[in-house]
């Protein structure tokens, strides 16, 4: 499980966007099994929260140029992840997930899938004399 709140603050003396600060909860949980199948919850609730680098999903402004009606003070999605990891060599896998997800404030109900390649591995900073 893994459980996150993130802010946006507008740093600048005139506000460059459409709110000055928000946030959100952000929570997961995620079950894996032996055969490299997982599957992932995800729910997230946010007010007025801006992420310029983050996933257009989340966001309470829509990253579309023109986009009159991209404004939504209000976001509420459950996302199900479904994840298969194939190993490719030591600490390198190809993903694939399935992703559909519910958005509660419009009522529609769409999906994605996408292909990640991951670099996973254990290291340790400082050994510990024993």
């Amino acid at each position: 499980m893994d459980h996150y709140y993130v802010l946006y603050r507008d740093p600048s003396s005139q506000t460059q966007q459409a709110f000055e600060e928000g946030g959100g909860f952000y929570f997961n949980f995620l079950l894996n099994t032996r055969f490299n199948l997982g599957t992932m919850v995800s729910y997230w609730n946010a007010r007025e929260f801006i992420a310029p680098r983050g996933g257009p999903l989340y966001q309470s402004v829509s990253n579309k140029v023109g986009d009159p009606l991209g404004v939504e003070e209000d976001r509420e999605i459950l996302l199900i992840r479904f994840l298969y990891d194939l190993k490719i060599a030591d600490g390198v896998y190809l993903t694939a997930r399935f992703e559909p997800f519910y958005d509660f404030r419009n009522a529609t109900f769409e999906h994605s899938i996408g292909f990640y390649i991951n670099y996973r591995t254990n290291f340790l900073l400082y050994h510990p004399k024993p």
